[in-house]
């Protein structure tokens, strides 16, 4: 009954869109308390998603995007959104989770590589602020329905960690040209991870 009613509360962020002009939303708050951690997401007056875990928030700039997921209480990655914005094509997932074990972003690269199919290329390691970041490009979608299928994908996958949560950022693009790369930094440049 509980998730149910989570995820009843959590249907009001699917697939809204926050709008790209001024707006203030109705402060929305959903919280879980699990044995470990207590996490949160909610919309700020700015109109960004704000994931909290415990002390620690990673707020994250989706104004203008749409909102395709948001959930609390998932058994491995908690909390969790993805967002698109559907004018620039730059699309946004992140989530907070435990501090990772070792170096946050080896991590989180053994995770892609485990994808199978998935071919990078062009990888860079870049630090974006508090985040190590690896910026890959993808020609095809790694997708087996969609293989032989040009994409032209630029990714920047990012971490860090701050008092036991680490925060997971990944940003791409489809059919990206040099131009975009604006988009990546300037997100990069908004996203804020803070203690509380």
């Amino acid at each position: 009954m509980k998730r149910n009613l989570l995820r009843g509360l959590l249907s009001c962020f699917q697939g809204c869109l926050l709008p790209a002009f001024p707006w203030k939303p109705a402060p929305v708050l959903v919280v879980l308390f699990s044995a470990c951690a207590t996490v949160q997401t909610h919309v700020s007056p700015e109109g960004n998603i704000v994931l909290g875990r415990d002390r620690i928030t990673l707020e994250l700039p989706t104004r203008g995007m749409t909102i395709l997921e948001s959930r609390v209480g998932g058994e491995l990655i908690d909390p969790y959104v993805l967002a698109s914005n559907d004018a620039t094509g730059l699309t946004v997932s992140a989530s907070l989770e435990p501090a990772a074990e070792g170096d946050c972003l080896e991590q989180y690269w053994s995770r892609l590589l485990d994808i199978p199919g998935f071919q990078a290329e062009g990888v860079v390691p870049q630090v974006r602020g508090s985040f190590q970041v690896i910026a890959y490009t993808l020609s095809e979608s790694p997708d087996p329905l969609l293989a032989g299928v040009r994409v032209n994908q630029r990714n920047l996958v990012g971490c860090t960690t701050l008092e036991g949560t680490t925060a997971f950022v990944h940003l791409s693009k489809a059919r990206y040209s040099a131009e975009d790369e604006t988009l990546f930094v300037s997100a990069f440049e908004a996203i804020k991870l803070e203690r509380h």
